[in-house]
């Protein structure tokens, strides 16, 4: 298991093309091939690894054939992302509010007949009675409580004729309707 000789890539991507990668003499031995022994005192220290000398096994590229991009190109792409999802929203945006206005309008319109078929169906019902019922006994009864203005019990036959007269005209009008 762990003496199996697999190979294995190692990307190092280096942002800075200034500085150098730092590496321990343990993980050199081990990129030569070789075994790592540890001496009696161990190096806290990191040299600078030498990517252009032999000690890399098989020069074996650092990177897979993708160009290196900078921080720049990176800004600039995340920039595009970020202006094209922009657009995106202002767009969705502009047609939420289109759909909005639309919607709106078709509930105007709506209201608009609905009130139009309000009136119309209260101007036939109003056109029916062009003349308030039982006039005649609504005469009787005011003139009875005139007279008797300290004793209203007295005109209760006349209140109850009115009654009368008005509960029969309001059965007629919901049967003509029917």
């Amino acid at each position: 298991m762990g003496n199996s000789n697999s190979a294995r890539v190692i990307t190092l991507t280096n942002e800075d093309p200034t500085s150098v990668i730092k590496v321990s003499e343990g993980v050199v031995q081990r990129m030569k091939g070789g075994s790592y022994r540890k001496s009696g005192v161990e190096e806290d220290t990191l040299k600078p690894a030498d990517v252009s000398s032999s000690t890399v096994i098989e020069q074996q590229p650092l990177f897979t054939g993708e160009p290196l991009t900078t921080t720049l190109q990176v800004k600039r792409e995340k920039e595009a992302v970020l202006r094209n999802n922009d657009v995106y929203w202002q767009q969705r945006i502009a047609d939420i509010q289109e759909n909005y206005k639309k919607i709106n309008r078709k509930m105007e319109e709506e209201y608009e007949t609905a009130v139009k078929e309000v009136e119309t169906s209260f101007k036939k019902a109003s056109n029916a009675i062009k003349e308030y019922p039982c006039q005649d006994f609504k005469a009787e009864v005011v003139k009875c409580y005139q007279e008797h203005s300290k004793q209203p019990l007295l005109c209760s036959k006349e209140v109850q004729t009115f009654q009368k007269c008005v509960q029969q005209t309001m059965i007629g009008l919901v049967e003509n309707r029917s």
